[in-house]
């Protein structure tokens, strides 16, 4: 039996499901078992379901990703588990990968490298998110010492061990489920983070030098309204500063401290309390590093250009949206006066062959046949 026969693939869409029959078509041709978790207005049409394999699993689940994570929880019988974005792609050998490294030590998830695609004049362009020479002999999290592996997770600001796109043992992703309830809808990436934070807690994790992850390029070209909707969404560095969220923030961290004295009930609730507050600061210590100007500048365009748009958009809930705009503008201006550590140049791989040559000039191991695979899937 091989590796991805212990592993489930969840894949969450709502309305717009441009990429996933690809998704579900690839997949198909593999053991591992996919969960397709459809919140949308509409149902996929059972003649598309009919022609995917037996190890496709689709639930039609009408509500939010917590309620529909509760629901198929229990109907998971693999050993691990891990969440894709549908537009995205995880290379086989390099889950395999990850499972083998958890399988032969104590850690309780794992994760590879990823890149950056885009299909751009017939062709596949793609490049490291994070520098690609980052050595990664230190991106491990084997602390003994929970509360120490939830601090350092949160310092590995340039790449985490206990990413959302980790495999993760089944029992350790169930605990996690809850964070997809309390972490706030207006932030970028907050329930990502609780969900790794509740990770480092519970388990050693590490990032292993395989190619794991296709990441789509593609999606803000061609989700206008979700592209909209992610990019006026504040900043995680900014929301965990500014006293304008303390009510907002104190609760999250109410709630996820929670979390974790529900994953683990000896822990002292004052101390866990404490130790969240040192890790969010930490986080916020290592994010203002790694700020950069096109970033930022991309950031004050977006809010120039939706502000208007902003006021009526019915998931903005805050009647003075226009002392929190100008707040936020003062916080990036600040910033961009601080002295910000630059980001390496991006190297671009045009095609599968480029690509292949890109992860060998930095030692990342591949399945070339895989990557060709998809290279032909992101053209069709």
């Amino acid at each position: 039996m091989g590796l991805l026969k212990e592993l489930t693939i969840i894949i969450p869409v709502s309305n717009k499901k441009t990429f996933l029959v690809r998704n579900m078509n690839f997949w198909s041709q593999y053991e591992a078992t996919l969960f397709v978790l459809d919140g949308g207005k509409c149902k996929i049409d059972d003649s598309i379901i009919s022609k995917v394999g037996d190890n496709i699993r689709y639930y039609y689940l009408p509500n939010s990703l917590n309620d529909q994570l509760l629901t198929i929880g229990k109907l998971i019988t693999t050993k691990y588990v891990i969440l894709l974005d549908e537009e995205d792609f995880f290379l086989p050998s390099g889950l395999e990968a990850c499972i083998n490294e958890i399988e032969n030590s104590d850690i309780g998830s794992c994760s590879g490298r990823s890149l950056v695609c885009s299909k751009k004049n017939n062709s596949v362009k793609a490049y490291f998110p994070e520098s690609p020479n980052i050595c990664f002999d230190g991106y491990y999290l084997t602390d003994e010492s929970a509360i120490s592996r939830l601090k350092t997770h949160t310092y590995m600001y340039s790449y985490l061990c206990s990413t959302l796109n980790s495999v993760i043992k089944k029992e350790f992703f169930l605990n996690n489920i809850d964070s997809f309830k309390y972490a706030p809808p207006l932030v970028q990436r907050s329930s990502h983070f609780a969900f790794e934070m509740l990770s480092s807690f519970q388990s050693k994790s590490k990032v292993i030098n395989s190619l794991t992850l296709i990441k789509s390029n593609d999606m803000s070209n061609i989700f206008e309204d979700y592209a909209l909707q992610e990019s006026i969404k504040i900043p995680l560095q900014y929301w965990l500063i500014d006293n304008f969220f303390t009510e907002e923030r104190n609760s999250f961290i109410f709630n996820l401290v929670k979390n974790l004295k529900k994953i683990n009930p000896h822990a002292n609730l004052v101390l866990l309390e404490k130790e969240v507050k040192i890790a969010l600061s930490l986080y916020c210590q290592s994010a203002v590093k790694y700020l950069n100007k096109p970033d930022i500048s991309r950031y004050m365009y977006l809010l120039t250009k939706y502000s208007t748009k902003i006021r009526y958009l019915k998931y903005l809930y805050r009647p003075n949206i226009d002392k929190f705009l100008l707040k936020i503008k003062y916080l990036i201006n600040k910033n961009l006066s601080m002295k910000t550590k630059e980001m390496p140049s991006i190297e671009l791989g045009n095609g599968s062959d480029c690509i292949k040559d890109l992860c060998l000039k930095y030692n990342v191991k591949l399945n070339f046949e895989e990557i060709k695979l998809i290279e032909n899937l992101i053209l069709d």
